[in-house]
């Protein structure tokens, strides 16, 4: 794998559409956000956690890079990860708060308290050793598909067999592309898995 590929794989795969993907999915396999909140009710929660936690922290990135605060927007540097990682953390526990008084369902509460905490741990270990965002957002994405597992109405296992491959996919590309070394990779995933798994 070539370092064009590997980024290639890094920015398909990356926090930012895996999070989506994630709360895509929270609203698929649970069978009471599937039923009980209507079409647009979904769309509205759905746009607006990802354009709070999503799109904000991209534009973030790229205004820093522009103001020359960056060397790079994927972040290579530990600590250049810093301000970002606050940032989206404050809006993950923002849209918590938001959410709550707003009255959204206690499962998407719990989504929203679980990512804030993964957020924060990592910010948190972060100023120690660098750690593994991809796999933390990989993880997490596991464990909203196995905590979902008693209740889909379908087999989840080809889905869950599906992120693992892209879990490892992007794993590979991350250490292709020299990003990280194998304990932040492993380190960061069972970083993920557990806090959502735990709150979730």
């Amino acid at each position: 794998m070539n370092r064009k590929i590997s980024l290639f794989i890094s920015s398909i795969f990356h926090p930012v559409f895996i999070n989506l993907l994630s709360l895509i999915l929270l609203f698929v396999l649970f069978p009471f956000l599937q039923i009980a909140i209507s079409f647009s009710l979904k769309i509205f929660y759905i746009l607006f956690i990802f354009i709070t936690t999503g799109l904000l922290p991209v534009i973030v990135v790229g205004v820093l890079k522009l103001l020359g605060k960056l060397n790079s927007v994927l972040l290579d540097d530990k600590d250049e990860r810093t301000t970002p990682y606050i940032i989206t953390a404050c809006l993950y526990l923002f849209d918590y708060y938001f959410l709550m008084r707003f009255g959204a369902p206690h499962l998407l509460i719990a989504y929203l308290l679980a990512c804030s905490c993964i957020v924060v741990a990592v910010l948190i270990i972060n100023i120690y050793y660098k750690i593994s965002i991809h796999s933390a957002s990989l993880g997490a994405l596991s464990a909203v598909v196995i905590a979902s597992s008693q209740m889909a109405s379908f087999d989840i296992r080809i889905l869950l067999a599906l992120i693992i491959l892209i879990s490892g996919l992007t794993a590979s590309a991350r250490l292709f592309s020299n990003a990280h070394v194998p304990y932040q990779i492993y380190s960061g995933f069972f970083l993920g898995i557990v806090i959502m798994m735990f709150i979730l």
